[in-house]
């Protein structure tokens, strides 16, 4: 994806010959905001391959790991439009190595999580699953499996939650719009379909890791849908980037008929 400042309005004389650069909606909407980390589009995924291609990135491509004996294909259609799949049989998890500004962040994503029994406390946004350590904190977000009643952040795997958000995740029958954002000025706070539903401005404690010491798992443990989702090196809900995150939002919404 190619950062660029749209002028609008201007005209030019002797143009024959010039570069043009022919942008498509997810760059209108994404291309302005700076500090692009992730960007996982399962429109630019591989299921044979498995792989996904980070469109934050040049030539960047994570591997989709499957998780259990079952066969079904990770990127399926539902209405139209491509979605990572993990459910029953295969779950997923798309290996990413993020460089993460600790001290500010945004975590968004389209997500569609389904019920599921089998002992396993949380399904995860992303996490760093196995990289715990004692007093550490680590970029992990989820929701708990058998009753898909919130949204979550957690200090670490599934435990010790630093904001919780009641979101009825099993009730809806369209896709979520998620977005997490924490600065050490602001605190955590938690968006869905672009209000604001939770914040503590009392946690304002950074991540241990810039890079952490395995790999962050997105859609870990879930059986769930995911749609466009990314990490950001800022802090979206700061007022200065009020334009910024509306962009995404609105994008989002109406791309994935969010209301």
């Amino acid at each position: 994806m190619t950062n660029y400042t749209l002028n609008q309005n201007i005209e030019l004389e002797n143009t024959n010959g010039l570069r043009r650069v022919v942008t498509t909606p997810e760059g209108r909407a994404f291309g302005n905001v700076p500090g692009r980390e992730i960007l996982l589009d399962p429109a630019y995924a591989d299921a044979s391959a498995l792989t996904a291609r980070n469109r934050a990135k040049a030539a960047d491509h994570r591997t989709i790991e499957p998780f259990g004996g079952g066969s079904p294909d990770p990127i399926r259609n539902f209405n139209g439009l491509p979605w990572f799949v993990g459910d029953t049989d295969r779950r997923i998890g798309i290996r990413t190595r993020p460089r993460i500004n600790k001290n500010e962040w945004t975590v968004f994503a389209v997500v569609k999580p389904e019920p599921r029994e089998d002992g396993i406390n949380a399904g995860y946004l992303v996490s760093n699953v196995g990289a715990e350590g004692e007093g550490e904190l680590h970029l992990s977000i989820g929701w708990p499996r058998s009753v898909l009643s919130a949204l979550r952040v957690y200090e670490q795997g599934s435990s010790n939650q630093r904001i919780s958000a009641d979101i009825d995740f099993a009730s809806r029958s369209i896709p979520s719009l998620v977005e997490i954002t924490f600065s050490i000025e602001y605190g955590l706070k938690i968006f869905d379909g672009g209000d604001l539903v939770a914040e503590n401005p009392d946690d304002k404690r950074p991540l241990t890791y810039e890079v952490a010491p395995t790999d962050s798992l997105w859609f870990a443990n879930g059986h769930c849908r995911g749609g466009i989702s990314g990490l950001y090196n800022l802090d979206l809900s700061k007022e200065k980037n009020a334009g910024r995150r509306a962009s995404i939002v609105n994008f989002l919404k109406q791309k994935y008929g969010i209301s």
